[in-house]
């Protein structure tokens, strides 16, 4: 399965015709199965994220999953999608909202949601209303939602923060899981060295355009820890000013 843009445009609303768009001529082409974004503030990223996804319709361009557009796809076969921020229903309580949505889709088996309660280790706080609990407990409750239906294509926007060290590292045991199941993750962050671990590919986004899409050879040869100082160098921007 492969994800791919190619001229991608997104513009917001009025104040962007006259300035600079979002995303301005996105190209790429990733299989992953685990493909890492990252990019500074303001890069683009979240937009990105939210047109792959399906729920953000592009100014211009195109963007594929498996050769179907994002709505599309998402229809026949679901996306699990994690925005950075994502709003819970407050007096919801956990286990019966997270039923009540597994409910709406494919996998509507009692054990599909006592899987997810479990390896989110929410256990203790499944009858909980999902406002009293602290925002490490909300990102859990988030990431059960995505896993629900066991969705082929999952869009991860920033899906550590907020994440004590035990359930980082409990998601990192799961995104190897869906590597081993074949499905396709594409996820965003600003921790480098954690994207380094988990990914096969990493496109970096850069005011709007993907400026270096390194594969997992060259993810390798630069070694542990060193996509930090790879990006701190920004190799990208001397290609810029030579054909300035």
């Amino acid at each position: 399965m492969r994800v791919e843009a190619k001229d991608l445009v997104c513009r917001y609303g009025v104040r962007w015709r006259k300035g600079r768009p979002a995303l301005r001529g996105v190209e790429f082409d990733a299989a992953g199965p685990v493909v890492g974004l990252v990019g500074p503030n303001g890069a683009g990223k979240t937009t990105l994220l939210r047109c792959v996804a399906g729920f953000l319709a592009p100014s211009a361009g195109a963007v594929t999953v498996a050769g179907l557009d994002p709505v599309s796809y998402r229809r026949r076969h679901g996306i699990g999608y994690l925005p950075e921020r994502m709003a819970l229903p407050a007096y919801a309580r956990v286990e019966s909202f997270l039923r009540t949505v597994a409910s709406l889709r494919r996998d509507r088996s009692a054990d599909a949601v006592e899987e997810v309660i479990r390896w989110t280790a929410i256990e203790g706080v499944r009858r909980e209303r999902i406002g009293n609990l602290s925002r490490g407990f909300q990102k859990r409750v988030a990431l059960a939602l995505v896993e629900l239906g066991r969705p082929p294509f999952l869009v991860l926007d920033e899906p550590t923060n907020g994440l004590d060290p035990i359930a980082i590292h409990d998601l990192r045991e799961r995104v190897a899981g869906w590597r081993a199941d074949g499905r396709l993750v594409l996820v965003s962050s600003h921790q480098l060295d954690e994207v380094q671990r988990l990914a096969d590919e990493v496109l970096l986004l850069w005011e709007g355009r993907v400026r270096a899409h390194l594969t997992r050879e060259e993810l390798s040869a630069k070694g542990p820890g060193s996509l930090d100082a790879w990006f701190a160098e920004r190799p990208w921007q001397a290609g810029e000013r030579r054909h300035a």
